[in-house]
C-alpha cells in the first residue's frame, strides 16, 4: 500500500498522447496556456505561470519579488527542503521560526519576533541580531492545512516585508479573509503550487506560480524562458532559467483537473475514516486544520507517548507492506542549515516526534484504511 500514488486513467494518457503527436512538446504548446488558465480559474489568481516543478516556482517567486544577496527570509522550521533551497540559490539567508500544532508557521511567535527582535529604518525592517534586512516571510500550508496568515498580512505591510506562500501541497485548500473565501497562495504577493507525482493532481513533475501582481508575473515569466529578450537573434538581458513547463506535462495536468473535485471529496472521506478509526484511542491525534478548509493531502497522526516509537513503527508497518513515513527532518537540523539563526523553536522539536504520515491516496478504500488502523493499534498494544 503506497503512501500517495497518482491517479492516472486512459483519458489522461489520451490527452498526453495527443500533445506528443501534435509535435509541440515545449512550453510553446497550447496545453500550457489552457492549464494555466484553469488554475487561474480555480484559485482566482490574476496570473499563473506553469513551471517544471514546485521548486522552480519558488525560485522564480523569490527572484521576481526582488530578493537580494544577504537579505533574510523568515521561514518555518517544518517543511520539505525544497521550501528553503531556493533561498540559498538567491544567496539569501533563512531565519527559522517555530511551528504550531498544525505543523504550520507559528504566527504569534513570528509577530513577536518582528515586534521585539527587529528595527525599522529607511522604510525597511532589519534583524537586530544580524543587522541584515528582512525582505520576505515564507509561509507553508503544510500537508494541505491552511496557515492562518491574516495577522501576518497586516504586520508584513507595516514592516514593508513581502509575504510569499508555499502552497505546494494545498491545491484545493481555502480560507476566509475579509468575508471572502480565498484559495491558498493568493493572499500573499506570490503563491507556489506543486504538481509532483505524489500531489492531489500531477503533471509528473511540475509547478505553478500564481500572483495578482502583473510586474511579478512578467518578471518570473521572463526569467523562466532564459530571459530571452530577442527570440530571433538570441539576445538575453538577464541570467535566466529553463523553468517553463513542457506541453505534454501540462496536458496531463489539464486532464487531471477534471477530477479535482472528486479527488477532494475522496480525500475528505479518507480523512474522516481515519479520524473515526482512531477516535477512541486517546494517545493518537489525527492532525486536522484548525483554520480554513483543508484539501487533506496527507493524513498525519501524532502518537502521544514519551518514548520514541517512530523507527520501530515505521519498520513494523513497512514489513506489513504499508508505506508510511515520518514528518520531514527539521530544516534547521539539516546539515547545510545548522548555522542559521532560529527563534524559539521548541514546539517544532516536540511535534515531529512520533508523528507519522499514513497512506492517503485518493484511490484508498475502506478496507485498506481499516487495515492500516488495525496494524497501528496492534503495534501500540505490544509496545506501550
Amino acid at each position: 500500500m503506497d503512501l500517495h500514488p497518482p491517479l492516472i486513467n486512459k483519458k489522461n494518457a489520451k490527452m498526453v498522447s495527443k500533445a506528443i503527436l501534435s509535435g509541440w512538446l515545449s512550453s510553446s504548446g497550447e496545453y500550457v496556456k489552457h492549464f494555466e488558465d484553469k488554475i487561474k480559474k480555480i484559485t482566482s489568481a490574476k496570473y499563473s505561470l506553469a513551471t517544471i516543478n514546485g521548486t522552480s516556482a519558488i525560485h522564480l517567486a523569490l527572484l521576481a519579488s526582488g530578493l537580494k544577496k544577504n537579505e533574510e527570509v523568515l521561514i518555518p522550521s517544518i517543511s520539505f527542503i525544497a521550501t528553503i533551497n531556493p533561498i540559498i540559490y538567491c544567496n539569501a539567508i533563512p531565519v527559522f521560526m517555530d511551528c504550531d500544532i498544525d505543523f504550520n508557521l507559528d504566527v504569534k511567535k513570528t509577530i513577536d519576533f518582528l515586534n521585539n527582535e527587529t528595527y525599522f529604518k529607511n522604510k525597511c525592517t532589519y534583524n537586530k541580531k544580524t543587522k541584515r534586512k528582512i525582505s520576505l516571510i515564507m509561509v507553508v500550508h503544510t500537508f494541505g492545512n491552511t496557515c492562518d496568515i491574516r495577522k501576518l498580512v497586516k504586520i508584513a505591510k507595516k514592516k514593508n516585508i513581502m509575504l510569499i506562500e508555499d502552497a505546494a501541497e494545498s491545491l484545493g485548500s481555502y480560507f476566509k479573509y475579509n468575508n471572502k473565501i480565498i484559495h491558498t497562495g493568493t493572499l500573499g504577493m506570490v503563491g507556489c503550487i506543486s504538481f509532483n507525482v505524489n500531489k492531489i493532481i500531477t503533471t509528473g513533475s511540475g509547478g505553478m506560480l500564481i500572483t495578482n501582481s502583473k510586474k511579478i508575473y512578467l518578471k518570473a515569466k521572463h526569467l523562466s524562458i532564459q530571459a530571452k529578450k530577442d527570440p530571433i537573434f538570441f539576445k538575453h538581458d538577464d541570467i535566466g532559467f529553463n523553468y517553463a513547463m513542457p506541453n505534454m506535462n501540462a496536458a496531463l495536468g489539464l486532464s487531471q483537473l477534471d477530477k479535482l473535485k472528486e479527488s477532494l471529496k475522496r480525500k475528505k472521506n479518507i480523512f474522516n475514516l481515519y479520524k473515526s478509526s482512531f477516535n477512541k484511542i486517546p494517545i493518537i491525534k489525527v492532525l486536522e486544520s484548525n483554520f480554513g478548509l483543508s484539501n487533506h493531502w496527507l493524513v498525519v497522526i501524532k502518537i502521544d507517548v514519551k518514548k520514541n516509537l517512530l523507527s520501530k513503527i515505521i519498520k513494523f508497518l513497512r514489513d506489513k507492506k504499508i508505506e508510511v513515513r515520518p514528518v520531514w527532518h527539521l530544516l534547521y537540523k539539516q546539515e547545510k542549515y545548522k548555522k542559521y539563526q532560529k527563534y524559539l523553536v521548541k514546539n517544532s522539536e516536540n511535534i515531529v516526534k512520533n508523528s507519522l504520515c499514513l497512506p492517503s491516496g485518493a484511490n484508498l478504500n475502506y478496507s485498506e484504511i481499516k487495515k492500516v488502523s488495525k496494524e497501528i493499534k496492534n503495534f501500540l498494544k505490544k509496545n506501550i
